[in-house]
């Protein structure tokens, strides 16, 4: 996962002859968030990595931050490692965050597909509660 951008650049040149100009539209990178609560989702046009290893990788490989990205909240352990954390069995209620994270996922794909980055952060960047 953290060579991300190797497989996002290897499909993008086979589908897209010139990568370098703004692919907001065009692509849309799913990853987890250790800052977002569990099963909150996050839209973004732009931007940094913020410390996530896959999406640096997709960021150094691609060239610029023109993309769309899906954050999807996994919450943080603080008595866990973080490379711990992210790989153990998700249980209970986190598992039920994040079975409605999906669902909730495979609707904003659709309206990012049709409407774009920008009606998804409208509609899905939801404030804390």
């Amino acid at each position: 996962m953290n060579l991300s951008g190797h497989a996002v650049t290897s499909f993008l040149g086979y589908f897209i002859r010139d990568f370098k100009d703004d692919l907001s539209e065009r692509l849309l990178v799913v990853y987890d968030d250790l800052d977002l609560p569990e099963g909150r989702l996050r839209f973004r046009s732009n931007g940094a990595s913020g410390g996530h290893k896959g999406l640096q990788s997709v960021l150094n490989q691609v060239g610029h931050d023109r993309f769309s990205r899906l954050k999807i909240g996994v919450g943080r352990n603080l008595n866990s490692d973080v490379k711990d954390f992210v790989l153990e069995k998700v249980t209970g209620d986190s598992l039920e965050a994040l079975s409605r994270a999906v669902d909730l996922s495979a609707e904003a794909l659709l309206v990012w597909l049709r409407e774009g980055v920008g009606s998804c952060m409208n509609r899905f960047n939801k404030s804390e509660d």
